[in-house]
């Protein structure tokens, strides 16, 4: 065999590896498990998918809104005042006029788990399983300021509160009245903090902590101390430093749990496949 026809066999090879790796990578972005739906820092509600530490982030955007926060059934989406309850295909199943720029979002299960809090107008906004209801809460001092809130049975709600000087409350209040039925510190914990299942989490004096209601704390090295926390999914939430301008997905099933960085930039976003 002369060297042109072994250059040119070479040539072939290499092009099928390249063309087979091309493939294969195509086919691992199609197959990427879903992870979730996030609110990005530019607003827009894209899908996350992916395995820790490979997350891709989708290129199409379900549109922009202030505010998501979704469960592996439904969602929650404000917008210019308005809050849309939808299906994870963006189905809407109801709608609310709230005129409330800054709502505190929740759905941590089916629809039935949708939750809000209008900060402006101290109410709480939940969906009955046929409409939007809202109560007006009495008996919170407008100095505390609610940073996750969670359905507790169909009667109640609970809200994590953060006072001026960083310390967190837990208060439970009526569906029926909207009065508050309880309100305990927290020790420990650091505002703003976030539920997710049993576990409180928040940034605390060794970093991202997650304490349960036995004590026992879960830390995780983070550089960054200004997250906000929303929820993409069941198990898992959305961290953002606006400062550092850096997003990670927290996944937290039970005792695993950990940490993945997000792509942030739209260089960095893979088509990904819903």
């Amino acid at each position: 065999m002369n060297r042109s026809n072994l250059v040119t066999i070479m040539r072939v090879s290499l092009g099928a590896v390249l063309l087979f790796a091309t493939e294969a990578f195509s086919a691992a972005q199609v197959n990427a498990p879903p992870i979730g739906i996030a609110r990005m820092p530019d607003s827009t509600v894209r899908m996350l998918a992916g395995l820790p530490e490979n997350i891709v982030l989708d290129s199409r955007t379900f549109g922009s809104f202030d505010a998501a926060s979704f469960s592996d059934q439904a969602g929650l989406v404000a917008k210019n005042g308005k809050i849309l309850l939808v299906k994870t295909d963006f189905t809407v199943v109801g709608q609310c006029e709230t005129a409330e720029p800054e709502p505190v979002l929740n759905v941590d299960g089916d629809s039935t788990s949708a939750i809000a809090w209008l900060p402006g107008s101290q109410s709480i906004l939940h969906w009955n399983g046929r409409s939007f209801s809202s109560e007006a809460v009495s008996g919170l001092s407008a100095s505390l300021k609610v940073s996750s809130l969670r359905m507790r049975g169909s009667g109640a709600v609970q809200l994590l509160l953060t006072d001026p000087d960083g310390s967190v409350f837990e208060a439970e209040i009526s569906l029926e009245s909207g009065n508050l039925t309880s309100l305990k510190s927290l020790p420990g914990i650091r505002g703003p903090a976030f539920w997710q299942g049993a576990l409180i989490v928040f940034y605390g004096a060794n970093g991202l902590e997650a304490v349960g209601p036995t004590g026992v704390a879960h830390t995780i090295a983070i550089g960054a101390r200004d997250l906000t926390f929303d929820r993409i999914s069941s198990k898992w939430v959305l961290l953002t430093s606006p400062s550092a301008g850096r997003m990670w997905a927290l996944h937290m099933n039970g005792e695993d749990i950990h940490l993945s960085e997000v792509p942030a930039s739209a260089a960095n976003m893979r088509e990904v496949t819903k």
